[in-house]
């Protein structure tokens, strides 16, 4: 976990200004979500294997540190490559799931100490908190029963569709 982590610790915070110019387009939401789509179909074709790489919590950590972009999905990006890299899905899920705490509790922390906590309502911030602790959480067993049903590839099609709407109603947008 703590290996894994490195990477996107160092890509958030010599990168964060660009990671952050990037929520502004929504035509980088859209390719970042086709790209993502790409990635997860490819995992339909991950077979389970002896290990190659003994690195891969590094390169899995690479991948994590790729999400930042706004589209691209953080989950995703590690399961898939955990799985592309030979991983049992069960391990696969979990590791992600580890993984998810240092890096959501440090970008929280980041960004919270942005915050002008002097003018902000502490009742809106902590709500604000709760419902997406409560969301991601619940968006993490769907994936994760996904996964566990050798279905995980499925979520590709939900990120295709969404990046075809943004495309399609951004298309006269600038870049």
């Amino acid at each position: 976990i703590l290996t894994a982590s490195i990477p996107t610790f160092l890509l958030g915070y010599f990168f964060s200004g660009f990671f952050e110019s990037l929520f502004t387009s929504p035509r980088s939401v859209g390719l970042a979500l086709l790209g993502t789509a790409v990635f997860l179909f490819l995992t339909r074709f991950a077979a389970r294997r002896k290990e190659r790489f003994p690195a891969h919590p590094l390169l899995i950590g690479l991948f994590q540190g790729a999400a930042i972009v706004p589209g691209f999905s953080r989950s995703g990006f590690t399961i898939g490559s955990a799985l592309l890299l030979g991983w049992e899905k069960e391990r696969a899920a979990r590791f992600s799931f580890l993984l998810s705490i240092p890096a959501i509790l440090g970008a929280s922390l980041f960004q919270f100490l942005k915050v002008d906590t002097a003018s902000q309502s502490w009742l809106l911030i902590l709500t604000g908190v709760v419902i997406s602790a409560a969301a991601g959480y619940a968006a993490l067993l769907f994936l994760y029963k996904l996964v566990q049903r050798g279905r995980f590839h499925v979520f590709a099609y939900y990120c295709l569709a969404a990046a075809l709407l943004i495309l399609f109603f951004t298309r006269n947008a600038a870049p």
